[in-house]
């Protein structure tokens, strides 16, 4: 597969880059400064916990599994829709993708009460049984990294847009689930 022109997810060093922009293009709205710096520190979290894509098992990923890029075939199959992010990654990459946008979703309150974080375990045990293959214990480790780098990337792009300050805020329940997963990284090693 072709490397795809943009991304889901960025590692620490690329958002890095990428907040600089964002940090610049709102600094002038204190809120959105604010979610910027908010968003920095999150990021140094991240890069505290991250596990490099080199020391992982790669394979043909499709990069964008969410709700909206699935359907059901006629025996109950699954059926992918939308390969325009599929890349060779890491293979967590697709399951920490999944769960940040169907167990934890984008669109809920962004309050760790309402994270639906007691589905993870039974998510992931049905992943490792479609695969056929349990997560090594360093994929483990890698999970909630990457699952969080999926809501920091969308942030860290804010600079790039037609409106930072309008999307960099539109983020923020997002960025919430970021931050919890961050700091409960523990549930997403021992499911």
């Amino acid at each position: 597969a072709p490397r795809p022109v943009l991304s889901t997810y960025g590692p620490p060093g690329t958002l890095q880059r990428w907040m600089a922009v964002t940090s610049e293009a709102v600094q002038g709205h204190p809120q959105a400064a604010e979610a910027a710096a908010r968003l920095r520190r999150m990021v140094r979290l991240l890069e505290q916990h991250w596990v490099p894509a080199r020391s992982l098992p790669v394979q043909l990923v499709h990069g964008d599994i969410r709700l909206g890029n699935l359907a059901l075939g006629r025996d109950d199959d699954a059926v992918y829709l939308d390969f325009g992010f599929s890349a060779t990654r890491p293979r967590i990459h697709d399951l920490a993708y999944s769960l940040s946008w169907i167990v934890l979703g984008p669109h809920d309150s962004g309050r760790p009460e309402d994270f639906s974080w007691n589905l993870l375990p039974k998510f992931i045990a049905a992943y490792e049984e479609c695969v056929a293959d349990t997560l090594k214990p360093l994929e483990r480790r890698a999970l909630a990294p990457y699952l969080a780098a999926v809501p920091l990337y969308l942030a860290a792009i804010s600079g790039f847009t037609s409106n930072p300050v309008g999307h960099l805020l539109g983020e923020l329940p997002f960025l919430r689930i970021a931050e919890w997963v961050l700091a409960n990284d523990e549930l997403l090693r021992t499911t």
